[in-house]
């Protein structure tokens, strides 16, 4: 057994996309202090959800092998731990398909022309006194005609059991939104929202940010607001057992 915390606390406010796009997909008091409780107290997952899939796909960007040619070792490790391995069976299980879908996925798009550079990559900016963490999982460049670079980036969404595909039309256009400010609030000074793109894995799905962006910004800077305000107000879980917290 562990003898480490299950949970840790953050002092400060501080959302990843997730949280952020949980927050501003739902009108209920409730589901919303219950979100900042999880961001606040966060708890340590024993098994890190398609751990391998995600190491896999992020060696493949920027890669010169085909996805069959890059995919084709790790899927055949994931095959014998499946058959060999109760233990892990599950989630070597979960990484085959969600390998399988993103392939799938990936071969439906074009890439020609786009200089790719693998991650993860994490980004972070403020809001109403709120940290915003954008993880991408990897950098988008693209050479224009008349020899201006632009920039953009591509994180994967991992949902597929109904209670993580809740709203989910909504929130991949909004993790993409999230990928063009991030970037924009670190340095890229006017990313391409055709280049920043939320991959719905097991959606079959590729979401580009929309061009429009004021009523977004808003809709996250209000929601911001609240979550500065409730903070210091939210109470752990009942088996909380991580660091003092008042």
């Amino acid at each position: 057994m562990s003898t480490t915390p299950n949970y840790r606390f953050n002092k400060n406010p501080r959302f990843s996309v997730n949280h952020l796009t949980s927050y501003l997909s739902t009108v209920n008091a409730g589901q919303r202090d219950r979100i900042i409780q999880q961001a606040k107290f966060p708890k340590k997952i024993p098994v890190s959800a398609y751990g391998q899939a995600r190491t896999a796909i992020q060696k493949f960007w920027g890669s010169r092998d085909t996805a069959e040619k890059h995919f084709e070792t790790y899927l055949a490790k994931l095959d014998k731990t499946a058959k060999g391995d109760p233990e892990r069976r599950d989630e070597a299980l979960r990484c085959i398909r969600a390998i399988d879908a993103f392939m799938v996925l990936h071969g439906s798009k074009k890439w020609k022309g786009l200089t790719i550079h693998g991650g993860p990559i994490d980004l972070a900016f403020k809001r109403q006194a709120v940290t915003i963490n954008t993880r991408l999982d990897c950098q988008v460049f693209k050479e224009k005609s008349d020899g201006e670079t632009v920039t953009g980036g591509i994180t994967l969404l991992y949902a597929n059991t109904p209670d993580t595909r809740k709203n989910i039309e909504v929130r991949r256009r909004q993790a993409a939104s999230l990928i063009r400010w991030s970037l924009e609030e670190n340095g890229q000074i006017d990313p391409a929202p055709s280049l920043c793109m939320s991959f719905d894995i097991f959606g079959g799905e590729v979401i580009r940010s929309p061009d429009a962006k004021d009523q977004f910004r808003n809709s996250v800077d209000q929601s911001c607001r609240e979550v500065a305000l409730k903070w210091n107000s939210i109470a752990p879980p009942k088996d909380y057992d991580g660091p003092a917290w008042k």
